[in-house]
């Protein structure tokens, strides 16, 4: 029994730009329409994540092996299935894989000049239909099937059931743990629409956790909790649908392992390939299987009521690498030390810290050789290139995360972590060595020293002149830190958000520092007024004595070294 085909059946939540009301679309109008949509509006953004990159897969795949005409490149040969049957081996031939690179980048030109999705898309989408089934006993999308589920558990082990308000992650309830203030009341928690339920399958594939007990997780290696509940997900959004599915499809991958790679998305394939692939550790090489990868086999009964509360079943598989530079979508970090020393892993965001204060890690990249501990997300290093045909503009860097319980048995996620910055794309763009992107980190990495170092040790000298203890010292140094954090935050995406290429760097950047010290000023000297007479009596130094004033024209000496001349 085949129900509710994803090509044709509207599942997709998108604002229309004519109208700016919300509707849902099937994934063929999603691609044919694209330019009259206004952005992807489900439940809730890291949805959208895992929703746009099942689409961008889609682009991944088609215009990696057909050009913006509908031709086959040169260089692939495709199946009547329109699969690229094998990879391609650059030292086979040097000149026609160099050849092959120029006409993908040429694809994604013309596709930008156009504005459009050309028909090619919707001609991969109808091959492959039958493959797009929510509700399936072939090939169920996203799931398995029951033969395939009995065949790969352990003998006299069952899938782990998971109700619809687990699946559903604006009330991720458990049966032991009851979500207050949920969306939907009790007796309708566990039940979810088609289109619903599409979407978050596809969400928990990628955001999962650890708290189903069934699983395919061999020895040796460690189950996955979702690939993007592992990363600090990011992505570039334009004007329109269009705009946000290009700026975040890259032609080839800038490191030279990964080019001529076929692109695997999960729907080409069966569950049973799907799942040896990850049980056996097969690296992943390429965007499409990366953006289909799964967490979990998951089950559903293809003649499932949807008048019922919706329950499935699922098992764990292994995680796969995480020391792969492949991942487009995210910050990496360098590990010094631990089992990935020597490794770039992607970094997860650090709840309430904003954007801006990882500005170096997002934008810089490696400038020489003999600096190993800087990678540049994929999808900005892409966008120096294709700057030269979408022009100036201003565009949004989205970042998307999820917050977990800190539970390590079971990793439930609990809330999603967002953040979003307007910038000139001169800002990310222009990274040459005293150009925006340098500077404008230069500018970051001051900002983070005057707090974390310069009004740092003003707070910790009131807690020595107040005698608190470590814990309560730590915790009070903690809380006025962030405090200064969240009174410059405004104020610096304000600035970031208008620089113009026509600007002065150096008049910008002093601007800021000038902002800035005004800002920390103003709060030193409200805590300078909250002082009491204990914090003017102070404490014996050495031969002198230490008060909160003293300790404030320390500050102010120090703070003038640091962010310099600012008249």
């Amino acid at each position: 029994m085949s129900r509710f085909n994803l090509v044709t059946e509207p599942w997709i939540c998108i604002i229309e730009i004519e109208t700016g009301q919300q509707r849902l679309v099937s994934m063929a109008e999603a691609f044919r329409h694209a330019d009259k949509y206004r952005c992807l509006a489900g439940d809730t953004e890291t949805q959208d994540f895992a929703v746009l990159r099942v689409l961008v897969a889609v682009l991944q795949t088609v215009y990696s092996r057909y050009d913006a005409s509908g031709v086959p490149y040169d260089a692939v040969t495709v199946n009547n299935q329109m699969q690229q049957i094998s990879d391609l081996d650059p030292n086979e031939d040097e000149e026609a894989f160099d050849e092959y690179l120029d006409q993908l980048d040429g694809t994604w030109d013309q596709l930008w000049k156009q504005k459009q999705f050309t028909s090619i898309v919707l001609d991969y989408l109808n091959c492959w239909n039958d493959h797009f089934y929510l509700f399936d006993d072939r090939f169920p999308f996203f799931q398995t099937t029951k033969s395939t589920l009995e065949k790969v558990l352990p003998k006299g082990k069952k899938a782990s059931p998971v109700a619809g308000k687990f699946l559903n992650r604006t009330i991720s309830e458990s049966n032991n743990k009851v979500a207050l203030f949920a969306p939907k009341a009790d007796s309708q928690k566990d039940h979810l629409d088609e289109a619903e339920l599409a979407r978050w399958i596809i969400t928990y594939q990628g955001y999962t956790g650890l708290s189903d007990k069934a699983s395919l997780v061999k020895e040796g290696q460690k189950p996955s909790k979702g690939w993007l509940f592992d990363i600090g997900g990011l992505y570039l959004e334009g004007n329109n649908l269009f705009e946000t599915l290009m700026l975040n499809y890259i032609p080839y991958h800038l490191a030279e392992q990964y080019r001529g790679k076929r692109q695997r998305p999960c729907w080409e394939y069966s569950d049973q390939d799907v799942i040896d692939r990850l049980v056996s550790g097969t690296p992943v090489n390429n965007f499409a299987e990366l953006y289909t990868n799964w967490s979990r086999i998951v089950y559903m009964d293809p003649k499932t009521d949807m008048d019922q509360p919706v329950n499935v079943g699922d098992a764990k598989l292994p995680l796969i690498a995480h020391d792969v530079q492949l991942e487009p979508m995210t910050i990496w970090h360098f590990n010094k030390s631990g089992d990935f020393k020597g490794h770039f892993t992607p970094c997860k965001y650090t709840p309430e810290q904003a954007m801006w204060r990882s500005f170096g890690l997002i934008t810089l990249k490696t400038s020489t050789d003999t600096d190993k501990e800087q990678y540049r997300p994929g999808i900005l290093e892409q966008y120096s290139r294709v700057k030269q045909v979408a022009g100036n503009r201003w565009f949004t860097l989205h970042a998307v995360g999820m917050r977990d319980d800190g539970n390590a048995t079971s990793w439930l996620p609990i809330d999603e972590l967002t953040d979003s910055l307007n910038l000139n794309d001169i800002v990310i763009s222009d990274t040459n060595s005293n150009g925006w992107v340098v500077r404008v980190n230069e500018v970051v990495d001051v900002t983070k020293k005057v707090v974390d170092s310069v009004y740092w040790s003003f707070l910790k000298r009131i807690t020595e002149i107040r005698d608190m203890d470590e814990s309560a010292g730590n915790q009070y140094i903690y809380r006025e830190k962030e405090l200064l954090y969240q009174r410059l935050d405004k104020q610096f995406r304000n600035w970031l958000e208008e620089l113009n290429p026509d600007d002065s760097i150096e008049t910008k950047a002093r601007e800021w520092r000038k902002q800035c010290k005004t800002i920390v000023v103003s709060r030193a000297k409200d805590l300078v007024s909250q002082s009491g007479g204990r914090d003017f009596t102070g404490i014996e130094k050495g031969d002198n004595i230490e008060n909160v004033p003293t300790a404030y024209l320390t500050f102010l000496r120090m703070l003038n070294q640091t962010i310099g001349e600012v008249n």
